[in-house]
């Protein structure tokens, strides 16, 4: 067969799979160079290659892969690799992947970061590319290595043809086959089953998701990692999965400069958390939070998601000195059309939803904190104390002052 009828075939298949599941597929010279990748993040996934195990593996053998080699690193991520011969005898390798098992759950994933020593900031990024990484089971992917395999040698093979990493494996043939699962192995299960559930609610803004919680959580416990420090071991699960809350909510609708905010005060909640029960806490108010920010923009059906992302961006810029402008520029409109677009949708004018928001925010400060009406007006950038009251009366209907004596039995100062 020729080189060009297999290359054709080859990126057919490689659109089919990447529009089917968001598989990406890579393509090596011999020597290792990377010719070309469908693959998102290529930089950090190739990266993961270089380091594991498997890349040394896969270049190894001298006459190649002749038939479909399916292979795991050591963040469980499964690999495809398969040789092609072209014209004159020029060999390629071609992958698909990376792809996780539908067993793996962020347990794993977190404890195959920690051993790379990293800072909790660096595996929140990491875990936030690896969150993009397509799940499917090891049968579905036995049946995509057969496609590969056809597309190159137009010949059918069965499973029991395709090979399975051998030297020092990251994975077994028993962990392929789903055979015999252990004790642990059912409830890593459990646990990503549990998780499953969770950032479905989150996704779906499912306002029953107190229930769905108790129910997904009910049996299970969290398998933290043993550093020796069990809040550190807290807070770092918590991290981890409030990234995938964070991509869930986004899915659901939240504009992603709101879900940005959101999640940088998650952060910094969490690193201050002193004791367990603050942990817990706060680890509840964040599902609360995501929900109901879900709910709300799923609830504004009639609202376009310009506008959407025009509100998320001003609620996440309320300590900011943001103006309309601002705002048109960052959704992609010009101020007048903006401004035009915004008021018939919303019934307000944008500069009158800032001070809204600015007024929500407000609200939350007098109550959670013990900072001046002054200093929170200057926080808000509303100029003046007086100003800033003048705005707060006509919204809420009594003083900053009032509104914090009523909220907390305190007088303002």
């Amino acid at each position: 067969m020729g080189e060009v009828a297999v290359e054709e075939k080859l990126r057919i298949f490689a659109g089919q799979i990447y529009a089917a599941a968001g598989i990406g597929m890579w393509c090596f010279s011999r020597k290792r160079s990377l010719f070309y990748s469908t693959s998102s993040n290529q930089q950090e996934f190739l990266a993961f290659l270089e380091l594991s195990d498997c890349w040394d593996y896969i270049f190894q053998r001298e006459k190649g892969w002749e038939k479909p080699l399916i292979l795991s690193d050591s963040l469980h991520m499964i690999w495809i690799a398969h040789d092609v011969v072209g014209e004159e005898g020029r060999k390629y390798l071609i992958l698909i992947g990376p792809v996780f098992p539908s067993r793996v759950s962020v347990r794993h994933i977190h404890e195959a970061l920690e051993r790379r020593e990293s800072s909790p900031q660096m595996q929140r990024q990491l875990l936030r590319i690896l969150s993009e990484v397509p799940v499917q089971s090891m049968e579905v992917l036995r049946q995509y290595a057969r496609m590969l395999h056809y597309s190159i040698a137009e010949e059918m093979i069965s499973v029991d043809e395709i090979y399975l990493q051998e030297a020092e494996p990251q994975i077994s043939q028993k962990e392929l086959q789903w055979e015999e699962k252990t004790e642990e192995t059912v409830s890593a299960d459990r646990m990503q089953e549990a998780e499953r559930i969770l950032l479905k609610a989150v996704k779906e803004g499912n306002p029953d998701y107190k229930k769905v919680i108790r129910d997904a959580l009910k049996g299970n416990s969290a398998h933290l990692s043993e550093t020796g420090d069990a809040l550190r071991d807290g807070k770092n699960t918590v991290l981890m999965f409030e990234t995938l809350c964070n991509r869930a909510a986004i899915e659901g609708g939240l504009s992603v400069h709101l879900a940005r905010e959101m999640e940088r005060q998650k952060v910094e909640e969490i690193e201050g958390c002193t004791t367990m029960i603050q942990l817990i806490r706060v680890h509840e108010k964040m599902l609360e939070g995501y929900i109901k920010r879900v709910r709300e923009v799923q609830g504004q059906a009639q609202i376009s998601r310009t506008i959407q992302d025009a509100c998320g961006y001003i609620k996440a810029h309320v300590l900011e000195p943001v103006s309309m402008d601002e705002v048109a520029a960052a959704v992609g409109y010009t101020p007048y059309y903006f401004s035009k677009k915004f008021y018939k949708e919303m019934g307000i004018r944008v500069t009158d939803y800032i001070k809204a928001a600015r007024v929500e925010h407000a609200k939350i400060l007098l109550v959670t904190s013990r900072k001046s009406i002054q200093d929170i007006s200057d926080m808000l950038h509303f100029g003046t104390r007086s100003y800033f009251g003048k705005v707060f009366q006509e919204i809420v209907g009594v003083s900053p002052a009032v509104y914090r004596e009523q909220a907390t039995g305190k007088e303002s100062g």
